[in-house]
């Protein structure tokens, strides 16, 4: 499924603006809601950015903390894969990116290494963004207490335009933004073009083996096809001298013989298709949440 559709399916954000609280006020973000060419927005969630430390010690890599109350939103709906959402400080849920080793539900994560008050952290869920707005969730008051630890807190804001298909059109829709907040209140932004370029890159190093086992497969088949017909023809050469002397024409044994192939390969035609759309559901359930996209195969132990 193309990334802009799945980014309609879950109100994917368009444009994920990182704000600075010292710089703007929540009137104003308010009034970003207003602007000409925005259909939809959410936030403002409490926002940081830290390096937490699994029960082993070993660091996780930097991940973006985002405080919500709920994984519904009028824009960005995070898909819950595994486990359940926050209810309470101490709680996190991370991206589907960071579940392994280590960080299992039910592990416990550190804010930070070296310090005995860093906030404990416990997994109690694994979820997917498909346009990547963070890469794990808490409560509003949890984001600030790991953000005491000496990380900087960011007001990030959630928007979907009615134009927003090109670099140009997400430019000149920051630039709405800036008309209210002004330029060095927004220091960071993130558009799903970003997120659509990351998926192509990831997608492009696989799309030279598929084409050349494809054209594999249908040079095999000619092969395979080519030596079941010259082999049926050269056992059959008795029964087409046969046909001839009664009165067959060539075109006539030629007819005959294709409609013979025609019988099992019509057949097989069928049961392929069938088999292979049913083969195909696993693996599509699998591939999907890896470029962001969440199963259309609930019953496979994806969700909708």
């Amino acid at each position: 499924m193309p990334l802009d559709q799945v980014l309609g399916k879950q109100r994917g954000a368009h444009l994920t603006a990182q704000f600075d609280p010292a710089r703007v006020s929540t009137a104003e973000l308010a009034a970003t809601r207003k602007l000409d060419g925005v259909t939809a927005s959410a936030g403002p969630y409490s926002s940081t950015s830290f390096r937490p430390v699994d029960q082993t010690g070993f660091r996780l890599p930097t991940m973006t903390l985002v405080g919500r109350s709920g994984a519904d939103s009028a824009v960005d709906r995070v898909e819950m894969k595994s486990g359940r959402w926050i209810q309470e400080p101490g709680e996190i849920v991370l991206s589907t990116s960071f579940e392994g080793p280590g960080t299992e539900i039910g592990s416990i994560l550190k804010s930070t290494s070296g310090t005995a008050s860093a906030p404990a952290l416990k997994v109690v869920g694994f979820a997917l963004s498909t346009s990547k707005t963070a890469d794990s969730w808490a409560t509003s008051a949890q984001v600030e207490a790991v953000a005491s630890q000496g990380h900087p807190v960011t007001y990030q804001m959630l928007y979907r335009f009615d134009s927003a298909a090109t670099k140009h059109q997400i430019l000149a829709d920051r630039m709405r933004l800036d008309s209210v907040t002004g330029p060095a209140a927004l220091p960071g932004t993130r558009s799903w073009l970003d997120t659509k370029r990351e998926a192509d890159q990831g997608a492009a190093a696989t799309v030279p083996f598929v084409m050349a086992f494809g054209v594999l497969g249908i040079v095999m088949s000619v092969i395979t096809v080519s030596s079941v017909v010259s082999g049926a023809v050269g056992v059959g050469l008795r029964r087409i001298g046969i046909l001839k002397a009664i009165g067959f024409t060539p075109r006539e044994i030629v007819r005959a013989y294709v409609a013979q192939a025609m019988v099992p390969a019509v057949a097989g035609i069928i049961l392929g298709v069938l088999l292979g759309n049913v083969l195909a559901v696993p693996m599509l359930a699998d591939t999907e949440p890896v470029y962001g996209a969440p199963s259309r195969f609930p019953w496979l132990g994806g969700w909708m």
